[in-house]
Order: structure tokens, then C-alpha cells, then sequence
């Protein structure tokens, strides 16, 4: 059985527009994708560590997510998406707000930053703290 004949209707309804091409290839079409952003927060980049929307004002290495955060605790709905830009200029979508809230940036081992689940504060390693010894007299 094809891919495509796997897919249930309650599949097909969920991807909006989600087709195959001639070639078996996954095909969406802009117009599913657009329209989820019709009621979307647009928020604007400011500098290099703020971003405002909705009056509020999120700051730090990654203001778009901690201002999907502060959207959420403010009571906004937690499905809607976000729409960054600066100026005319979209410069990122998140998909909705609580799945932007969830992430982090985090450099890899190489310093490339990557995005991450983020995780609760006092997960991961403690910072190495050099111990103070008395000096002997």
C-alpha cells in the first residue's frame, strides 16, 4: 500500500492542503500554511536582544521565545502563532506560542547555536565552583 493510500481523512484534514505530487513527493500547499497565521501575534524585533508584542516586551539571547512565554502567563491563548518582525521584514514564525515557550537556544559542542526543548531550572550541570580552603598558619 502507497503512502498515500495510508492516510486517513482525519489525516488529510489535519495537514490542510497536504498532497503528493506525481513523483510520491510530500507536497503543502502555502495556502494550508497561511492560513493558520491569519490570527497571528505579529511581534517586533527590536535590537539585537528585544522583541514587543501586545505590549509586552521580552528580553535576552532569545527574546521571540521568552516572549512566547510571557504571552502565555499573561493569558494569551497558547495556540496562536507569532509572526517576528523587523520593520517590514518577517525575520521568524513560530508555529503557536506554547511550542515556542517550550524551546530554548543552546550552543552544540562546536558553539553553533540550536534550538532545544527547554528544561526546567536546576536541570543540567551545576557550574564548577573552586573550593576556598583556610589558609594554614
Amino acid at each position: 500500500m502507497s503512502e498515500m493510500e495510508a492516510r486517513s481523512p482525519a489525516a488529510d484534514k489535519t495537514h490542510g492542503a497536504s498532497k503528493f505530487d506525481g513523483l510520491g513527493r510530500h507536497v503543502v500547499s502555502r495556502t494550508g500554511l497561511s492560513q493558520n497565521f491569519g490570527q497571528a501575534i505579529r511581534a517586533e524585533l527590536i535590537g539585537c536582544n528585544a522583541c514587543s508584542a501586545l505590549g509586552i516586551t521580552a528580553r535576552g539571547h532569545a527574546p521571540v521565545l521568552a516572549l512566547c512565554q510571557l504571552l502565555i502567563e499573561a493569558g494569551h491563548d497558547p495556540n496562536r502563532p507569532l509572526l517576528a518582525y523587523r520593520g517590514d521584514t518577517l525575520c521568524l514564525r513560530v508555529r503557536s506560542i506554547v511550542e515556542g515557550a517550550a524551546l530554548a537556544v543552546e550552543d552544540d559542542r562546536r558553539g553553533t547555536p540550536r534550538f532545544r526543548r527547554r528544561r526546567a531550572l536546576g536541570d543540567g550541570a551545576a557550574p564548577h565552583v573552586a573550593q576556598i580552603r583556610k589558609a594554614r598558619v
